[in-house]
């Protein structure tokens, strides 16, 4: 479980585009999480291609939860936004 070569780390974005956890997707690839951090501090256009990921999947797990409300009329994801996004406790 050493460095982080090119091959590697674009599997790792792919599984990461995929909804895979950082610990999933280095368990996948066969390198430890410290591998992974040390290859995102060596590399910043690497990490900040992550930390992009990371917002962007945030995004679109929003449009899908906006969308199951609006749309779809979806009580359960209406209740579940309501529950986790503006609980008043």
């Amino acid at each position: 479980m050493g460095e982080i070569d090119n091959t590697v780390s674009e599997q790792i974005l792919r599984l990461r585009v995929q909804g895979a956890s950082v610990a999933q997707a280095c368990a996948l690839c066969g390198v430890s999480k410290s591998a992974y951090y040390a290859h995102a501090d060596k590399n910043p256009k690497w990490q900040h291609r992550m930390n992009d990921l990371k917002g962007s999947l945030r995004f679109a797990a929003e449009v899908l939860l906006r969308d199951a409300i609006i749309e779809e009329a979806s009580l359960s994801a209406a209740q579940w936004y309501l529950k986790h996004r503006h609980s008043d406790t």
